[in-house]
C-alpha cells in the first residue's frame, strides 16, 4: 500500500540532521583555552572528537553537562571532549562561562 511507501521516503532522511555531516572534514579552526592558549583544532586529529557547544544561559546545554561529564570519565583517554562556550556579549561573557564552570 500507499503508507508503505510513504514511510520509506520519510525514513531516508535523517531524523539527526547531524548525520548529514558524516564523513565529512572538519574545517580547522581555533579555540581559546580556559588558560588563554591558543589550539587549532587540528592539533585533536590522533582520537575521535566531540565537540559540544554550550553556554550557562541554555537550559538543555546545562542538562547535557553531567551526561557529558559522565562519559567524560568513562571514555577521557579515548576521545577528546571539546565544549566550546559561546561568547555572546549581551548575554555570555567568559566571567559568567568561568563562574558556570567553578560552580559545576
Amino acid at each position: 500500500g500507499d503508507a508503505n511507501q510513504s514511510q520509506a521516503s520519510s525514513t531516508s532522511k535523517p531524523e539527526n540532521s547531524a548525520l548529514e555531516l558524516n564523513a565529512q572534514q572538519l574545517p580547522d579552526f581555533k579555540l581559546t583555552s580556559p588558560d588563554g592558549r591558543e589550539l587549532s583544532i587540528s592539533s585533536f586529529s590522533d582520537k575521535p572528537l566531540l565537540i559540544v557547544e554550550w553556554a550557562s544561559w541554555c537550559p538543555d546545554c546545562r542538562n547535557q553537562l553531567p551526561i557529558i561529564q559522565k562519559m567524560y570519565e568513562k571514555y577521557g583517554n579515548q576521545v577528546h571532549f571539546v565544549l566550546i562556550n559561546l561568547i555572546e556579549p549581551d548575554k555570555e561573557t567568559a566571567e559568567t562561562a568561568d563562574r558556570y564552570i567553578s560552580q559545576g
